[in-house]
């Protein structure tokens, strides 16, 4: 099993990857009625937590956040 800061760098890599692709689907939702605008708010708000989680995830792995001090 890899080391923790290593899984977690991992993990970063892929959230980030899926946060990108979340992104890059808003510009394929067609039309300006209200299932496409709440479509395109659930597609940004899955992406920004998705970023949270990479984020946590690279903390972690860098050891900044004090909570992840040893």
């Amino acid at each position: 099993m890899p080391a923790p800061s290593i899984l977690a760098r991992e993990h970063r890599q892929r959230l980030t990857a899926l946060q990108n692709d979340f992104r890059d689907s808003l510009g394929r939702i067609d039309g300006d009625d209200e299932a496409a605008i709440q479509l395109r708010a659930v597609i940004e708000t899955a992406a920004e937590t998705l970023g949270g989680l990479a984020e946590a995830f690279g903390d972690f792995a860098e050891g900044d956040e004090e909570a992840w001090a040893d």
